[in-house]
């Protein structure tokens, strides 16, 4: 059975390819109709490529605004962060100084403290030694 299908498909091809295709004969009326509508299918191809065109310069114009503008918006809202950090530095600089003073200021009342401890020590050492040697 196979093989029946083999030989039929065999001489399908041959027959194809011995019969020569159909010449087609237009007539001058129908040539020039012919002609008419696919020149009015061409410019309709034109006109639809025209359109997505400019509905795509459209779509680029509008994009370009709304990207200028965000890029605007973000440009001023960084400037305004570079401004708060700037300021905010200074401040921590003032604070920082200010800490540099206070932190020396209560360095020397410690020394001018310990120093007095250790007079008073002194002091008191002498006085507990006379109130022994007085008794």
């Amino acid at each position: 059975m196979f093989y029946f299908y083999d030989m039929d498909l065999k001489r399908a091809r041959q027959a194809i390819v011995s019969v020569p295709p159909p010449t087609y004969h237009f007539t001058l009326s129908e040539w020039y109709q012919k002609n008419r509508h696919c020149y009015r299918a061409a410019e309709y191809q034109q006109q639809i490529a025209e359109r997505v065109i400019a509905e795509s310069n459209h779509l680029c114009d509008l994009i370009s605004d709304v990207t200028k503008l965000n890029k605007a918006e973000v440009d001023n809202t960084l400037k305004e962060r570079i401004k708060d950090t700037v300021y905010q530095k200074k401040e921590n600089e003032i604070q920082k100084e200010e800490c540099c003073r206070e932190e020396e200021t209560l360095l020397v009342y410690k020394g001018r403290i310990m120093d007095a401890i250790e007079s008073l020590k002194e002091q008191v050492l002498k006085i507990c030694k006379k109130c022994i040697t007085l008794r």
